[in-house]
Order: C-alpha cells, then structure tokens, then sequence
C-alpha cells in the first residue's frame, strides 16, 4: 500500500486547472477595434481630401475643353467661310480673266483671218505677184502680228488657281483627368504624312508643279512650271538645288540612269535634256518639223530594259515614251541627233486626252491615262492595246479625270491620281475573261483643292503627288 501511494502523485492545489479570463479577452478584442476604427478614419478623411481635389479640377477640364472646342469650331466656321470665298472670288476672277481673253483672241482671229486673206489673195497664181510684192507683203504681216505668231497659247484650262497654299490646321483632343488637362494628337483620314512647298518663286516655293521623277540618287526632281525651273529635294522634303528651263509649259520629267535630266516643254514642242548637274544639253524636236509637237507625260527607257524589246533593242541613242496630246498618242522615239525620230506611235485611235505615263518593266506594258475618257489604258510595245479600266464616278476604282500615274516596283501596284476630285487610287492588276485588268484595292486621300498632275513612288515606298493648283507636293504611306 505504501508502495501504490508512493507511485501515485497527489495534484496540490495549485496545479488546478483556472477558468479563461473573459474580461483580459475583451479587452483586447476592444483594443483592436479601436485600432480598426483609426484606419477607417483616416481612409475616410483620405477618400474626403481626394474628392475635394476631384472636383475642381474637374471643373477646370470641362470649362477648357468646352472653351477648346468652342474656339475650334470658330475657327473652323471662319476658315469654312474664308476658303469658300476664296474660291468665288478666283472663280469670279478667273470667269472675268477669261471673257477678256475671250474678247481679245476673237478680235485677234478676226484680224488674223484678215491677214490670211491677204496671204491667199497675194499667193494666188492668177495674180501673178512678183518677188518685192511678195516680200512687202510678208514683211507688212510679220511687222503688224510679230507678237501673236510668237506667242504659244495653252489649253485653257477651267481649274482655278489659288496665289497661295492654305494653311493645315492641327486638330488636338483633350483628356481630362483628376491631375488636369493633357493633349493627344488626333490623327485624321486622309492626311499627308508630310507636305512641302507653297506658292512663291524662292527656292522650296512653287507656281504649278507638275512634272515629278526619283532620280537614281532617290533624290526628287519637279517640274515649277510656273517658275520655268526645276527644283530637287530629298526625301524628306528639303531643298537642294534648282536650275532653269526657260520653258513657258513643262509637263513631263524623268531622269536617265546617269542622272540627266529629260523634260517636256509643251510650249516649245520639244524635248529638252539637261545634265544632272543642270546645264542644257540640247531641245529636241520631232524629226519632221512641219508636225505640231505637244508633249506631255515622258519616260526615259534604261538600256537594260531596251534589250529585253525586240522593236528597241539595235536602235542607236537612248529611247523615250513620250506622251503627245496633239495627236493623242503615245509616241516611242529616240533620240537621233538633233531629233526625236519616231520608232512607234501607239494608241492614236483609242486614246482622246492622254496625259501622264508610266513603264511596267515586268510585264512589258505602256500604261496611260486618259483624262477625257477617265480610263488607264494599256498597251504593249508592239503598239498593241492589252486592255483599258475605268469609268467617270466618284466611287471606289472609278475616275473624275485621271492625270498623274506610277509604279510601286516591289510589290507592282498602280497608283494612279484623279485631277478633278484629287482622289488617289490604289489598283493592283487582276485577270478577267478578256485577260489582264487592274483590280481597285483602296483610296489614300480624297483632297478636294489639289488638282494633282504627275506623281512618283519614292524608293523608301512613300506616294509623292504634285498638287498643281495648292503649289505644294504631298507626300503618302499606303498599306495594302
């Protein structure tokens, strides 16, 4: 028994087990709740300071933007205004400019007819007129008409001319947000991606650009006809160097591979070539003297591709496309000593107005637009026609006067500019059940003030339009 007890350990008094202490427990949940209590607070009074920052600034935003768009659509509504008179004061201008050319040419012709009169009544064999009153006779006409037969008149054209470019705009949107106002430029359908020059006779200015070509520098030579130069830039737009032409109308401009230039002088009906560094080489007419002579739209053949045609390959001299609209023709000539002498006359029973041009090395094509019947047309050097597009319409792949055209060699599209509704087209050929066509892909600008003449495709891909009427040249990226 002694031994159990001994075995067993006897729990004193305090080793029994106390109840929890609820009150020590309390205490604490309540200590922490205080401590929640604080940080909802101070998150309240935070929430309350912010929205008191809020809403001034809030305010601020909505009455500046509101005051932002407000002036904007003022100047919008003043510019609206300012062109729309622009353009009928130049169309009153130019209405009353041409009813007193009107006036004089018919008074003009009147006398000239007179003048003519006298001619056959003197020429005639009956009369019998001797040699001094022949030669009194013509001397008598000469003296009287001398300015008038050395005067050129040009197609009268019903575009109206403004004196100066008018300015781009910048449309900017603003954000509000709780820290104030911010700025994002907005990005607008149809802009260039860069546009140069304005009307002027300083170096970047122009008075009717024309006729434009990448030369093999990549630089970009333009005709300003106007200014009766030629102006390069780069790329980027920048001015490099100008020489003259001394030609009243240019059209047309390309430029060989060694860098000279070929140009167009529709006043002077001839070709003239010029050095790269723009010293003039020589005016070419056409070999037969007595035909009239209007070029237009010009592109010089390389040597290499002359090989590859069959109707050029052993003519001597360098080879041009040459567009004429006095025969409305395209006229493939080389250049023969002081000549054009003409290889093949191509399209002078389908084309009406052929303007601008343009060489499909690929396929061996003549393609040309035809701003009277608003269709491109294509032809192979053989004078052949390979087939023709185009409607007039002011929907996608239809034409309101098709002028300048050009080539994206990589990728073979055909980017073809309209004059009167300054639409830019982009067409990609396609078959049909007649054969090759072209297929309409998109538009890239529908300017309604440009009047687009020639156009080119620089060699880092962008579409350089020369906009004859706003005296500038645009400059587009397009993605198919």
């Amino acid at each position: 028994m002694k031994r159990f007890m001994n075995m067993v350990k006897l729990k004193k008094p305090e080793d029994e087990i106390q109840p929890p202490d609820h009150r020590k427990g309390l205490e604490i949940v309540e200590q922490k709740v205080d401590l929640l209590i604080v940080d909802v607070e101070t998150g309240l009074k935070r929430v309350k300071e912010e929205i008191e920052k809020i809403d001034p600034s809030g305010e601020t935003a909505t009455e500046e933007a509101t005051r932002y768009f407000k002036s904007l659509r003022q100047i919008v509504d003043d510019r609206e205004k300012e062109v729309l008179e622009e353009i009928e004061k130049s169309c009153r201008e130019r209405k009353t400019e041409l009813r007193s050319q009107n006036a004089a040419m018919t008074i003009q012709k009147a006398v000239l007819k007179n003048a003519a009169n006298l001619c056959d009544d003197t020429l005639n064999p009956e009369r019998n007129a001797s040699d001094q009153e022949l030669k009194e006779v013509k001397e008598k006409i000469m003296n009287n008409f001398r300015p008038m037969l050395e005067k050129t008149y040009p197609p009268v054209s019903g575009i109206v001319k403004f004196t100066k470019s008018p300015p781009l705009e910048v449309l900017e949107n603003f954000v509000g947000n709780a820290g104030g106002v911010s700025k994002k430029m907005v990005g607008l359908r149809d802009t260039p991606n860069l546009t140069f020059g304005r009307f002027g006779r300083q170096n970047g200015e122009f008075d009717g650009p024309t006729g434009m070509a990448v030369r093999p520098s990549g630089h970009i030579a333009i005709v300003d006809q106007g200014n009766s130069r030629v102006q390069v830039f780069d790329d980027q737009g920048n001015f490099l160097k100008a020489f003259r032409t001394n030609s009243k109308i240019s059209m047309g401009l390309d430029a060989d591979d060694d860098g000279n230039y070929f140009i167009t002088s529709w006043s002077d009906e001839c070709v003239m070539k010029f050095t790269k560094t723009g010293e003039l080489v020589n005016k070419y007419p056409l070999e037969n003297g007595k035909t009239r002579f209007n070029p237009c739209g010009l592109k010089v053949i390389s040597e290499e591709f002359k090989k590859q045609i069959p109707l050029l390959n052993k003519e001597p001299g360098q080879v041009l496309v040459v567009v004429d609209s006095h025969s409305n023709s395209v006229l493939l000539v080389t250049v023969d000593g002081g000549k054009l002498r003409i290889v093949k006359q191509v399209g002078e029973d389908k084309l009406e107005a052929p303007r601008y041009v343009v060489v499909d090395q690929k396929r061996r094509l003549i393609l040309v637009t035809d701003i009277e019947d608003n269709e491109v047309v294509a032809f192979n050097f053989a004078g052949e026609e390979v087939f023709s597009f185009g409607q007039q319409g002011p929907e996608e792949g239809e034409f309101e006067g098709p002028s300048g055209i050009a080539i994206d060699k990589q990728d073979q599209t055909i980017i073809v500019a309209n004059h009167y509704d300054s639409r830019i087209q982009i067409f990609k050929y396609d078959t049909c059940e007649d054969g090759l066509t072209l297929s309409y892909q998109k538009t890239i600008a529908r300017r309604h003030l440009g009047s687009p003449y020639d156009m080119c495709v620089s060699q880092n891909r962008f579409v350089l339009v020369a906009n004859y009427r706003t005296n500038c040249v645009e400059v587009y990226r397009y993605k198919l």
